[in-house]
């Protein structure tokens, strides 16, 4: 007796589990939008992120949360724009740094 077809019925493991990446601090802050890899291995450390050295580099890899890495730069680069912009007073809004960024 064969299984039904259930192809299109089930999630791909991948699908959902998000598994975390390892990343160096250079590409952490890239793809979070940090200023630079010591910024980066600042967040690492007050997030205490596990740590480990590639043997064949000798390069510090961080494990970054996927939801993390998948949500990107943007929310940074809005509120560094923000800033930029001289639209910040002292206290600025999530509201107020959505308006200036789609404006």
């Amino acid at each position: 007796m064969s299984l039904p077809n259930t192809t299109g019925m089930l999630q791909l493991m991948s699908d959902v589990v998000s598994l975390p990446t390892w990343l160096t601090y250079q590409q952490i802050a890239e793809r979070l939008g940090l200023r630079s890899a010591s910024a980066a291995a600042a967040r690492a450390r007050r997030a205490k992120w596990p740590r480990r050295i590639k043997n064949d580099t000798l390069e510090a890899e961080v494990c970054v949360p996927a939801d993390l890495v998948a949500a990107g730069p943007q929310k940074i680069a809005a509120t560094r724009a923000v800033l930029r912009s001289g639209l910040v007073s002292s206290i600025v809004t999530d509201a107020e740094i959505a308006a200036a960024v789609l404006a």
